[in-house]
């Protein structure tokens, strides 16, 4: 009954609440029907998996998690502590509970993003068409789980202006992913120290994101590398080289995180003689156009739009990861934020860039008054 009652919130939420614009309408559709379709077979697929399976454990665990017994509040635990008060409110099954994610995380940070593109380029289009349907991007996205999650928070950051909103979502995914939250909060800082106009909401925005990111990359630093609560460089250079290290066995265990290198291996990774099964050769398709499409539109851009948060949050978000991430299985999943990152650069540059020529004409071409000349 709940998966009935969710696809029809998902029809009405694209009809009548955060309605694509018209020549997005369709990308809006297929994204939801690809996101249903998927979320039903991923329940499927795990529905019996004794383990391994994050979406099987945050739903079969959620229930009986207490929050009083967490160690912390946050990442894993958070998403415990929202399975548990979500199923406590309604009877879910597994499927209901993973399609719950696909419609009001993944598929809503879709429409925030596409409703602000009232009147779309072809070049934007076509960057949504090609990236919104990658197989991997529906497929980690529809389960509930960090992924689905930490996107509708970015999503949400970058689509309100407002500062109470960008402060809540950024807090949020502080919880959820604190190293995501440490990349944006970095991200708009470097954007607010390049601009003239010097104003208040500046200043407080700089604060707080500095605050923030210094508060998830001591969390980050404390929890993965066992840290001693104070924060030096050496703690950080060892969570860079260290990071992962007792996963570097067996077949595709091998990123480097040592290196430049470690940015190719994270991007395209499966190779395609590393491609021997169909799981692995569709990584391969996936990873390829994901990278291409993503680095096309990050070139793309001019120079203006690189001083923006968006697109110096992409560049950091892909550079943190690649260098934390050598387990070719987890660094797939995760790099599945890069091309929506990247849809979100393409908006933002769109925007900015009719911003400009809206100003331009408003202005109007300057008349200069010549005063009649007088005889002697």
């Amino acid at each position: 009954m709940f998966e009935a009652v969710f696809i029809g919130i998902g029809i009405l939420m694209t009809r009548y609440v955060l309605v694509p614009p018209k020549k997005l309408r369709l990308i809006a559709w297929i994204n939801l029907a690809f996101l249903i379709v998927t979320s039903l077979a991923f329940s499927r697929m795990t529905g019996g998996a004794a383990s391994g399976v994050d979406a099987l454990k945050f739903y079969s665990l959620g229930k009986f998690k207490v929050v009083g017994e967490m160690e912390s509040f946050s990442q894993a635990n958070f998403v415990f502590f929202m399975s548990n008060k979500l199923q406590s409110v309604l009877p879910l099954s597994y499927t209901a509970f993973n399609l719950f994610a696909a419609i009001f995380f993944s598929y809503t940070a879709l429409l925030l993003v596409l409703r602000r593109l009232h009147n779309p380029t072809k070049k934007v289009i076509v960057f949504w068409w090609l990236l919104t349907l990658l197989p991997g991007f529906h497929f980690w996205h529809a389960s509930f789980g960090k992924e689905s999650l930490q996107l509708l928070l970015i999503a949400i950051y970058f689509s309100f202006p407002y500062l109470a909103t960008r402060g809540a979502s950024l807090l949020l995914l502080s919880l959820v992913r604190p190293h995501i939250a440490l990349s944006i909060g970095i991200a708009e800082m470097i954007a607010n120290i390049f601009q003239k106009k010097v104003t208040a909401q500046r200043v407080l925005t700089i604060v707080l994101g500095g605050v923030i990111a210094l508060s998830a990359l001591t969390y980050l630093i404390n929890r993965i590398s066992g840290g001693d609560g104070v924060l030096n460089i050496t703690q950080v250079w060892r969570l860079f080289q260290d990071y992962g290290s007792g996963w570097r066995e067996g077949e595709l265990r091998l990123n480097d995180t040592a290196s430049p290198f470690a940015i190719v291996e994270f991007l395209l990774r499966p190779y395609f003689w590393e491609a021997s099964t169909p799981a692995t050769f569709f990584s391969w398709i996936d990873s390829l156009l994901m990278t291409a499409f993503g680095v096309y539109i990050l070139v793309d851009s001019n120079i203006k739009d690189r001083l923006a948060a968006p697109w110096l949050f992409t560049v950091i978000v892909t550079l943190l990861l690649a260098f934390t991430n050598p387990n070719v299985g987890t660094s797939h999943r995760k790099k599945q934020i890069f091309p929506f990152a990247a849809l979100i650069v393409a908006s933002e540059s769109m925007i900015r860039r009719r911003r400009s020529s809206n100003k331009a004409g408003q202005a109007g071409p300057k008349v200069v008054m010549v005063a009649p000349r007088q005889k002697a």
